[in-house]
């Protein structure tokens, strides 16, 4: 083996490896600057991410026209009890940080009439209806559906049904806002 062969064998360079065009010297990106491009490429994308994940949840809050945003701030809960012949609605924003507000409760009976109630709310305190008797209705035989509307916005829905053997059962409830502390 030759002294040039040794000498490449152990590390030694020939004069014309690792030069660019016109005998510039290639150097290697310092794995410091390297990690810091890396960083800043990560938080990019992660900001990017980010703002595509929190664009949905901005849209599901937007609310219709004409709709009071106060209503957004409210943590609502509701109830709704049955005695022989009556039913009672409620619905409170449990925080109170809505101020007043008017509840708008609507019931749909089987023929397709519909009967409406308003009741002033303020603070935590409740605001009920008594169906029929705060809606001038008589009850008939079928499915009856309802809807609890405050400033524009329905907060809760469902349905029930009236016959003279059950008298009246409550068959669903859905509740429209995010947030909200069920019954």
């Amino acid at each position: 083996m030759s002294g040039d062969e040794r000498g490449r064998k152990h590390g030694a360079r020939d004069e014309h490896e690792g030069r660019g065009p016109k005998g510039y010297e290639r150097r290697p990106l310092p794995l410091k600057t390297l990690t810091r491009v890396i960083h800043v490429l990560f938080l990019i994308l992660l900001l990017l991410l980010m703002d595509f994940m929190a664009a949905p949840r901005a849209k599901a809050g937007t609310m219709a026209a004409g709709s009071d945003s106060r209503v957004e701030r409210g943590f609502w809960q509701y109830n709704l009890e049955t005695k022989p012949d009556l039913v009672k609605f409620v619905i409170r924003d449990k925080a109170g940080r809505v101020g007043t507000y008017k509840a708008l409760f609507t019931v749909t009976a089987p023929d397709k009439r519909q009967y409406s109630s308003e009741k002033n709310g303020s603070g935590a305190l409740e605001s009920a209806v008594f169906f029929p008797n705060d809606f001038g209705a008589e009850w008939t035989r079928g499915v009856y559906t309802w809807t609890c509307t405050v400033g524009g916005r329905k907060i809760v829905h469902g349905s029930f049904e009236y016959c003279t053997s059950c008298q009246i059962r409550l068959l669903q409830t859905n509740f429209s806002p995010e947030l909200y502390s069920g019954r």
